[in-house]
């Protein structure tokens, strides 16, 4: 989940911020970089409780897209989950999981992949569920360039999104609105991540008093054409 500089310039363009300042994303070895560094703003959770950081509530956003799935009527729901950014997926990953244990659903681990975040993997990955002898009738997806792997899964297999595959994806990126059908997707708020950062970066060079270290971002489901309910719902909802 990237954050533009230009949205956060505009936060930033009356503070006179110097190169000593950073905001950060989250990479391979966040401790490194905040060793080198003597201040820095996260944009995502670290493992470190001594850095400040603004987060978006992925563990929120993720029950969204399962409840509204299961809302829907599917009980057999995947889980297509991406390798980068591992704290990320993981809260993503609980939320799916606690949602179907909250809704007396069994996990079925023959539903569950793990890949690597681009088109042609998730759409190979999503043709082999779709093979089972009980495949899914709904995805939620842990990023969108996986949710367009699916659908072009679906389409190669002849299966129609919605009606006989719902799929939701995370991140609301543009790409959402381009494919069709549309996707339903989890909205991060970046510019709010990005306003926040900035406020807390300019607050740490002036030497101000931070009242708390860390803000979550609440994350919205933004239902569009891939899901809706199902005409035959699963007989157990």
């Amino acid at each position: 989940m990237a954050i533009s500089i230009s949205k956060i310039s505009a936060c930033c363009s009356s503070a006179r911020l110097k190169l000593s300042s950073v905001l950060n994303r989250q990479g391979p070895d966040p401790g490194r970089v905040v060793a080198q560094l003597k201040r820095l703003v996260h944009c995502t959770a670290p493992s470190d409780d001594d850095i400040f950081y603004v987060s978006a509530d992925h563990y929120g956003g993720a029950v969204q897209a399962m409840v509204h799935l299961i809302g829907c009527g599917h009980q057999k729901i995947g889980l297509m989950a991406g390798r980068f950014s591992p704290q990320i997926y993981a809260d993503r990953y609980q939320a799916y999981t606690d949602t179907l244990k909250k809704h007396h659903i069994p996990l079925d681990y023959r539903y569950i992949q793990t890949i690597d975040a681009k088109v042609e993997d998730a759409k190979h990955c999503v043709e082999i569920m779709l093979g089972l002898p009980d495949p899914p009738t709904a995805l939620f997806c842990t990023n969108d360039t996986i949710a367009v792997g699916a659908i072009k899964a679906a389409n190669a297999l002849h299966k129609k999104v919605p009606d006989d595959l719902a799929i939701a994806g995370f991140d609301d990126s543009p790409i959402c609105s381009m494919m069709e059908p549309e996707i339903t997707s989890v909205h991060i708020d970046t510019f709010s991540m990005g306003e926040i950062s900035a406020n807390m970066l300019v607050a740490l060079i002036e030497k101000k008093e931070l009242p708390i270290r860390s803000q979550c971002v609440p994350a919205q489901l933004v239902v569009r054409k891939t899901t809706a309910l199902r005409a035959f719902p699963d007989s157990s909802c």
